[in-house]
């Protein structure tokens, strides 16, 4: 088993690691994420199934904040 030893990590602010998690940051978008990355191509309908506890407003902006960060690529 690898063992990670903290020195080898550079964590001062503005790294690359902080800019990951604050493009994935909230309640819903790792979750939104993982059935993407899971299930592949879903329609916004069967994401709100597969998440039934969100709101059509918070997944709708955590979609639109998803596009805009280059992460999920939306077709009409």
């Amino acid at each position: 088993m690898a063992k990670l030893r903290h020195s080898s990590f550079d964590c001062s602010p503005g790294c690359s690691v902080e800019a990951a998690i604050s493009l994935i940051d909230g309640k819903w978008k790792c979750v939104i994420l993982w059935h993407l990355f899971n299930e592949g191509t879903l329609r916004f309908n069967e994401i709100r199934k597969r998440v039934p506890s969100i709101t059509q407003r918070m997944l709708t902006n955590q979609l639109r904040e998803l596009e805009q960060d280059g992460i999920v690529h939306r077709e009409v």
